[in-house]
């Protein structure tokens, strides 16, 4: 059980995405004069991005690239447990892809779920050995039980486009394989200790929170707790929930989200967690309990999975829309792919036109789906673009490629931001 709570805070993460990136290679500009560097650039946009397009894109978020895989324990190889078993993953799948941990119980995907089948790629039998659940019992008198034994798994990968085509037809949320990082700060209560949780003494706690964040499809970082950390942050900031510090101590970390758990074991089979995921200017805090310290971390790793999914996840009846984005201090040709590069690369961008190129400022029209909240919140999962003030400016320019009349004339913005370096 847990209750979910919005708070404000306005600009709490612009630390945290704002880590230097540096544009590397050295290509500066010829700027004597806007309209003769602008000119040049306008004449060959396409080669020049051919020269440009490799390794220029450091980005702070993560492409997710096993969304649409799954492996399940399975007890043989035969037609109907293969059946079963791609069934199942198919339901991993489809909460990855949605981000919402009930897609698979409604008559909707259950219809999907009846033809798991035709929507593999591929699949394959491994075998791996795990925990012995009988370790500690032995079958004969005096005779050894072994620590580990075999378990057999059905890799099952599913298409794509496939399994896109039938959510979005179903209605379904789509949320895209580019995924804003969590950043984990987790501090225990036991015994009346309170400790911050640091993987290198505690990895089996590490190994929980990885393994739901990859049910989940949400890529989980962990603090290094050296030197740094340890002047910046203290127990008593986590348990306190001390929003300030926590998110000054990120800030060498560029996550796009962090999530602060607080947990207590009330007693051998009750483990109460309270946790609060910050990300892009909002905290959302949940409460949870659970039989097992496990349980109590996967509903940490759950809430921050919902709370991020139902921010950037998409529907196909989102509708198409249309913006002036302007990015200034872009500097440099490798300034320049890098941002366009970036902004195609996001979800929910369906196309990118270049409308105006100065020295130091490129314009983009933007085609995007969803709400234009969205898409801000979408660009600022990557350290690669800062929001700024919108600039005074009075011209909007048609729908359309550029003219000799319009490419000396900046449109009017609806969103500005900077290159981050």
């Amino acid at each position: 059980m847990s209750d979910l709570v919005y708070r404000e805070r306005s600009g709490s993460l612009n630390g945290v995405r704002a880590g230097s990136v540096a544009s590397r290679g050295g290509g500066g500009c010829r700027n004597g004069g806007g309209r003769r560097w602008r000119g040049a650039v306008l004449g060959r946009l396409v080669l020049v991005l051919g020269l440009w397009w490799g390794g220029v894109l450091p980005l702070a978020a993560v492409e997710v690239r096993d969304l649409y895989q799954a492996e399940i324990a399975v007890s043989g190889q035969s037609a109907s447990e293969r059946e079963q078993a791609i069934r199942e993953a198919l339901a991993v799948v489809l909460v990855k892809v949605t981000g919402n941990p009930d897609t698979p119980v409604s008559p909707a995907a259950q219809e999907i779920l009846s033809v798991a089948a035709e929507l593999v790629e591929q699949f394959r039998y491994t075998t791996r050995q795990i925990p012995n659940p009988d370790q500690d019992i032995a079958a004969f008198p005096g005779e050894p039980v072994p620590d580990t034994v075999p378990q057999e798994y059905l890799w099952v990968s599913f298409d794509r486009d496939a399994v896109n085509s039938r959510l979005a037809g179903s209605g379904f949320p789509i949320w895209g394989s580019t995924r804003p990082a969590v950043l984990v700060w987790l501090a225990l209560e036991l015994n009346g200790r309170r400790f911050l949780v640091e993987l290198s003494q505690y990895p089996d706690i590490g190994d929980a929170l990885m393994a739901a964040g990859k049910r989940r499809g949400v890529p989980v970082m962990f603090p290094l707790f050296d030197l740094e950390d340890q002047g910046r942050l203290s127990v008593t900031d986590v348990w306190g929930n001390f929003g300030d510090a926590i998110v000054n101590a990120s800030r060498r970390y560029r996550a796009e989200s962090i999530l602060v758990g607080r947990v207590i074991r009330v007693d051998p089979s009750n483990w109460f967690g309270r946790w609060t995921l910050y990300v892009a200017g909002d905290a959302l805090d949940w409460s949870s309990n659970a039989a097992t310290i496990r349980g109590v971390l996967g509903a940490g790793i759950n809430g921050a999975a919902n709370a991020l999914a139902s921010r950037f996840a998409l529907t196909a009846s989102d509708e198409s829309n249309n913006l002036m984005l302007r990015v200034a201090e872009v500097g440099s040709l490798q300034g320049y792919a890098r941002v366009l590069k970036y902004l195609q690369s996001l979800d929910q961008v369906q196309s990118v036109l270049p409308v105006y190129v100065d020295h130091q400022t490129v314009s983009f029209r933007i085609n995007y789906q969803g709400s234009s909240q969205v898409l801000e919140d979408t660009i600022a999962i990557g350290s690669v673009l800062a929001k700024i003030p919108l600039p005074r400016m009075t011209v909007a320019l048609p729908d359309g490629p550029l003219d000799q009349e319009n490419a000396s004339r900046e449109p009017k913005a609806d969103m500005a931001y900077r290159l981050v370096r």
